[in-house]
């Protein structure tokens, strides 16, 4: 795997939209408190042309999008994207950009939800690393520590993180919230996921890489993880379903599922969603991880190798 270069003090980092811009005033001005934040870390930022734009969903045409996206990697002055928002639309830009640009402009990535289309073809075709967090105008509504953890990690420094054992609710209060696993579960593997949606998206297409991914990392294994929002049990089971006969768990040593409001129309349970998803596959998995569209979130890099610990006494995840 290949692991773009760390950021130092006086960086240039970039804000884009690939997918949707943000228009509303309270994005406005989350993002221009984030912007404030990354400089008083001493790091420049640059927006893209559409990141405050927004019509029917896109911040731009797939195709200046496209084009605004090649023109940031290229920068080689940019040691970063940040994917400014998420949005539904992305997928449409892989038919207006060729992404072998990355490969003489190796850079960092970051962004989550419809960014996971971006992220995982840069590690699963390009096998550069990508980082799955926030958005820009999300980290706005990270903690000291979630912040924390993500800048040390684009610094390069190693960081353990730990089961948060909250979560927060629109009221902005805290719930107890905790990872559980099936069984004690002490793993090493290649990380990778994203937003199962998007990936679903991905399942089948020319973009799907994901096969010859986990052939060429086959003796650490996969550990893989899925951000879910909106999803019924039902949607969950069949998505499992999905990719098992695609043949995307072959090598899976361990899933992980992040927070889930476990909605069925039949009555099934998110555990009976995932056993039935993974037929034969006797595969152990954590859900309830802090991973998701609510907070706080681990900072995930996809294609690192990682340790993975949930047992009665320690729930953390490694950087290896």
């Amino acid at each position: 795997m290949i692991i773009p270069k760390y950021l130092q003090v006086g960086d240039s980092i970039s804000i884009a939209s690939p997918s949707n811009g943000i228009v509303k005033k309270n994005k406005i001005h989350d993002l221009d408190e984030v912007i404030k934040w990354f400089q008083n870390n001493k790091l420049n930022v640059i927006e893209d042309q559409y990141t405050r734009k927004s019509v029917n969903g896109t911040s731009s045409s797939a195709s200046d999008r496209a084009k605004e996206l090649t023109k940031l990697i290229k920068n080689k002055q940019i040691k970063l994207i940040v994917g400014v928002t998420g949005g539904d639309y992305l997928v449409e830009l892989l038919d207006e950009v060729n992404l072998d640009c990355i490969i003489d402009n190796y850079k960092w990535v970051q962004g989550q939800s419809d960014m996971t289309i971006l992220l995982y073809i840069l590690t699963t075709k390009y096998n550069v690393m990508t980082i799955y967090f926030y958005n820009a105008a999300a980290l706005k509504q990270a903690s000291f520590e979630e912040l924390s953890s993500n800048y040390k990690l684009l610094f390069g420094d190693k960081i353990i993180q730990n089961d948060f054992k909250y979560k927060m609710r629109e009221s902005g209060e805290k719930e107890i919230s905790c990872w559980l696993s099936t069984s004690n579960i002490n793993v090493t593997g290649i990380i990778i996921g994203g937003y199962l949606e998007c990936l679903i998206d991905l399942l089948g297409t020319k973009y799907d890489c994901t096969c010859k991914f986990i052939e060429n990392h086959k003796e650490e294994g996969t550990i893989w993880y899925f951000d879910i929002n909106y999803m019924s049990n039902e949607t969950i089971f069949r998505c499992l379903w999905h990719l098992r006969n695609a043949g995307w768990f072959k090598y899976a040593k361990c899933l992980i599922f992040g927070r889930t409001e476990e909605e069925s129309y039949t009555d099934i349970s998110l555990d009976e969603a995932i056993t039935r998803g993974l037929g034969e596959l006797n595969i152990p998995y954590i859900k309830n991880f802090d991973l998701g569209h609510s907070s706080p979130r681990i900072v995930i890099v996809n294609g690192s190798k990682v340790h993975l610990v949930c047992d009665e006494t320690n729930h953390s995840i490694r950087l290896i």
